[in-house]
């Protein structure tokens, strides 16, 4: 058993057969999702009910499109969570459902763990794994090249 500690005081426990998310807030660890080969998805009530899921905590797999790993720019930070189907998406709004972050000023030093939970997720649920990485710098606009000698302000003149 391997686990990566995400944002939030949010760790992911994985498992061969089985990844978990676990909120290490409480006196004692609660799983919030976990998945299982084979089986659906399970949520705790509170997670289900934040995050706008089915009230039962269980998500068949079939309602889960791709598992995605992406680079958000807005807040510095790899995000994981679900592409979830155009149905269920409909009944809450959405499409993605996230399910932990790792705060990055640097886009390259927590990719490795967020790649890692989302490899194991996406192989528990049999899904696709899909990567967003950042966006190349756009190159910023230089600055006006300064005015060349001699210059004449007033009574000054300067030269080279």
């Amino acid at each position: 058993m391997s686990e990566i500690s995400a944002a939030d005081n949010l760790s992911i426990e994985i498992q061969p057969q089985r990844w978990r998310l676990i909120s290490n807030g409480f006196e004692t660890a609660q799983v919030i999702a976990e998945a299982t080969h084979g089986k659906p998805l399970r949520f705790s009530h509170t997670f289900a009910t934040r995050r706008r899921l089915p009230a039962t905590g269980i998500l068949p797999t079939e309602q889960v499109q791709q598992v995605v790993i992406g680079w958000s720019q807005q807040d510095e930070a790899w995000h994981l969570g679900l592409v979830l189907s155009q149905e269920l998406a409909e009944v809450r709004g959405s499409r993605w459902c996230e399910l932990a972050r790792w705060p990055d000023p640097d886009a390259n030093l927590f990719l490795e763990l967020a790649k890692e939970a989302g490899q194991y997720l996406a192989q528990v649920l049999q899904r696709p794994l899909n990567i967003i990485h950042p966006q190349p710098n756009q190159q910023a606009t230089p600055p006006p090249p300064k005015k060349s000698l001699p210059l004449s302000l007033g009574h000054w003149r300067f030269e080279e």
